[in-house]
């Protein structure tokens, strides 16, 4: 049906007043809200009950979506496929909830679907892999054979009916996939099951390039987890030692073979939201990497995001967009928590960075034989000495030092402040603060929230910095 012009969606209500405050609406409104996945970003209407708990709230919808009903501390639907024009009311209990009107029939559905238990049990995962396929064929014809009987008793439509198909079988063909790793991971054992290419027969019968599930967050899961599995069954059958002599790389070569798959399998739209997920996948996951893998991370998700550039990329909402603004809110640690560590001092004291709790940092980090670290003594004394008598710390953390070397050039250049040998907790430091190199200054406010990670060691600009974030 031709929705080019959208059709309202109406929702109304009563609720109790465990419900007085406001109430969510959620979906996916493009395919980044897909990849990119944010709930803040998803919202897309909000009502607040009146004094006798009655609320409305109305959407365009130009197509059928899947939204997500929030009201109280939870959740009070979950997949609900609307249409363009579909109205819903709901009555809101201290225990329950009812529903009717025409989008009712999907939330319905679902609920019905849940207490005839068309889900797994964790424990299924444990079963052998035809066991498992069994079962999983036999939830799906359960689950079909009552959407026919929904079809048959609430005159549903077409455009519905085929929807629900489409995604129970995506989301029954997906827990093929993650039966891979879900397996041994019930078994408490190290990698996927290894299976033959011929386990992915079941795939022939699937629609990778599915247009009208672009909607469905069921088809982005299934199609995540394919291009993963696919990747790994060509893993676990390298020899042995061509897999010793690899996997140091692994992570490297697992985004560039995924990264080949992608380009192997899909094109348009398809293939910019599977590479889209394969680097939304990396960037969360950089946090605490290693550094040098990290770097090397860095790099490769930068090549994949220029092959979904767009010609125009202003628009803040396309999924290269998203992903770049996800990278770069990730790679810096402005504005994120500090890190704590407790650390020796010069006379063999364990100090921790909570102690400076409501003074502003400075992390002055370095190591000996750093010409630049030795330069910058005088200006950090200097630095000190202005800011006598105010809630501000210098605290110099040396890295890769013995004691006897660290607290000679500390006597030798006569540098003045809080001093910590980083040699015990090292590591995860060089991690946690993407320790690339020396000096490097980081800059703290009262509430331990790191202001400037990168901050310059000029001390005109530090201490203008400084001064600002004495005032907050």
């Amino acid at each position: 049906m031709d929705y080019s012009f959208g059709k309202p969606i109406i929702i109304k209500g009563h609720c109790s007043q465990h419900y007085k405050d406001s109430l969510f609406l959620y979906t996916y409104k493009s395919s980044a809200d897909f990849v990119d996945f944010d709930w803040d970003k998803m919202i897309v209407v909000s009502a607040k009950p009146d004094t006798n708990g009655y609320f409305r709230m109305t959407y365009d919808l130009k197509s059928l979506q899947y939204f997500t009903f929030k009201g109280g501390a939870g959740y009070l639907f979950n997949e609900a496929l609307l249409l363009p024009g579909d109205s819903l009311f709901i009555e809101i209990g201290d225990t329950d909830e009812h529903f009717s009107g025409s989008a009712g029939n999907s939330i319905n559905f679902n609920r019905e679907s849940w207490d005839k238990k068309f889900f797994l049990y964790l424990h299924q995962y444990g079963y052998s892999m035809d066991s498992f396929s069994r079962l999983v064929d036999s939830l799906e014809n359960g689950e079909l054979k009552l959407l026919n009987k929904f079809k048959k008793e609430k005159n549903i439509s077409a455009e519905f009916i085929n929807a629900e198909k489409s995604h129970v079988s995506y989301k029954w063909n997906t827990e093929k996939l993650v039966y891979l790793w879900m397996h041994s991971a019930y078994l408490h054992k190290a990698g996927d099951v290894r299976v033959e290419p011929s386990y992915f027969n079941f795939i022939k019968s699937v629609d990778l390039h599915n247009e009208h599930a672009l909607n469905d967050y069921a088809y982005y899961r299934f199609l995540d987890e394919y291009t993963q599995e696919l990747y790994i069954e060509k893993w676990e059958h390298l020899a042995p030692d061509v897999k010793k002599a690899k996997s140091k790389s692994y992570n490297t070569l697992k985004i560039s073979g995924q990264a080949h798959i992608i380009d192997s399998l899909y094109s348009g739209i398809f293939h910019e939201v599977t590479l889209g997920e394969l680097i939304w996948h990396k960037i969360i996951h950089l946090e605490g990497s290693d550094v040098k893998e990290r770097a090397t991370t860095i790099f490769l998700i930068d090549s994949l995001l220029e092959n979904i550039k767009p010609l125009d990329d202003k628009n803040p909402e396309t999924i290269y967009a998203r992903l770049k603004a996800r990278e770069i809110n990730e790679i810096s640690l402005d504005n994120k928590q500090a890190q704590g560590f407790s650390l020796p001092d010069t006379t063999n004291n364990m100090v921790s960075f909570f102690q400076f709790e409501g003074k502003v940092v400075l992390l002055d980090i370095w190591e000996v034989g750093c010409v630049p670290c030795m330069q910058a003594i005088p200006n950090s004394n200097k630095l000190q000495e202005e800011m006598a008598g105010k809630d501000f710390a210098v605290i110099g953390l040396c890295f890769n030092s013995t004691e006897e070397n660290w607290k000679s050039t500390l006597r030798k250049h006569k540098w003045n402040g809080t001093h910590l040998l980083a040699s015990k907790d090292a590591k995860n430091l060089i991690n946690k603060y993407v320790i690339e190199g020396y000096p490097r200054y980081v800059l703290i406010d009262k509430k331990g929230i790191i202001r400037n990670a990168n901050a310059s060691g000029d001390i005109v600009s530090l201490k203008k910095q400084i001064e600002i974030l004495l005032k907050e």
